[in-house]
């Protein structure tokens, strides 16, 4: 047991049917069907291959892209191939999450032998906007089709998606509620390391909060904020933008435009709260850069490059706009 969390250790694995919620969301070529990368099923492989070597029945949960993630909203079949290929042993799919076909096939397992299901963001329950509409419970998620249906095929629940639990979905949460529970060498690792941050940094301890995942660095800053653990966060990408925008500085209409049409409005007031508070430790961008324009006002990639113009952070003129990204990088 770690941090009050049971490991792979505290649990007998062997002829159990082991629920093993990993994530390995990755980009996905749809024209192609082929996975972009493969770092996040890589960090996987050791809990599956241990489970699978003390001879569990091995059943994969995970999701690919989401509801507000369309371009990545895609099957797992890929990582099927890829994980048979890193653990060197068949892992099975199947075309379903929790329906009769999947039952069957979890109900077919040997010792031993794995089986990854369909994306579990199929079901709508697993989706983003059915969890920040409804804001279920842990006691209700447990009540939910997914869990309902698979889990009285199971004996054993492990976690090791750390990189989504803090998400509150039934495939994270409610299998915990009805089922024996520990976590993955993967989620040890991280939670482990992320609970020795928290508790006891190494000082000066800086936080860098960037990417388009900003309910996720929201929550981050105000956690590491609250908690003191963090002296300083630095803050680039979109989530600079928004407290550049929150702090009344000129960004680009394009990027502004971006903010507004993804929804993400609301953060600029959570922006503004967080700097009224913790303003000293935050420093949001100093500067960033606009792609320069050749004689008769018509971009290319090269010339942007090499003529771009780099800009104090907030002043942006908005008839230029920040074109590196449709956000606006910084």
């Amino acid at each position: 047991m770690r941090f009050g969390i049971k490991t792979l250790d505290d649990v007998q694995a062997e002829g159990k049917t082991t629920l093993c919620r990993v994530d390995i969301n990755q980009p996905v070529d749809r024209e192609t069907g082929k996975l972009k990368s493969i770092n996040r099923i890589e960090a996987c492989v050791p809990t599956i291959k241990e489970l699978s070597d003390k001879g569990a029945k091995v059943v994969l949960l995970a999701h690919q892209g989401s509801d507000i993630e369309y371009k990545n909203f895609y099957s797992t079949k890929p990582h099927a191939e890829v994980l048979k290929t890193l653990l060197g042993r068949e892992v099975r799919w199947i075309d379903d999450v929790c329906g009769p076909a999947a039952r069957a096939a979890v109900r077919d397992l040997k010792n031993g032998e794995i089986l990854l299901l369909d994306n579990v963001r199929f079901v709508a329950e697993e989706q983003t906007l059915f969890e920040m509409k409804l804001r279920l419970t842990h006691e209700q998620q447990a009540k939910t089709l997914l869990v309902e249906k698979l889990a009285p095929l199971a004996d054993l629940y492990v976690c090791d998606a750390f990189a989504a639990a803090h998400r509150d979905q039934p495939s994270l949460c409610g299998f915990e509620q009805v089922l024996p529970s520990c976590m993955g060498r993967l989620f040890e690792k991280e939670f482990c390391t992320v609970s020795q941050v928290m508790e006891d940094p190494d000082r000066p301890c800086v936080f860098v909060l960037g990417g388009a995942k900003i309910s996720d660095a929201f929550l981050m800053m105000k956690t590491v904020l609250e908690r003191g653990a963090a002296d300083r966060i630095l803050t680039g990408g979109l989530v600079g933008n928004i407290f550049l925008t929150a702090l009344g500085k000129e960004i680009g209409q394009g990027s502004v435009d971006f903010i507004m049409k993804s929804n993400y409005g609301e953060y600029i007031a959570k922006a503004k709260e967080l700097y009224a508070r913790y303003g000293e430790r935050i420093t949001p961008p100093a500067a960033g850069g606009v792609p320069g324009r050749r004689p008769g006002g018509h971009c290319r990639r090269g010339h942007r490059r090499r003529n771009r113009r780099h800009l104090p952070g907030g002043h942006f003129e908005r008839k230029n706009r920040v074109r590196q990204r449709p956000h606006g990088r910084l």
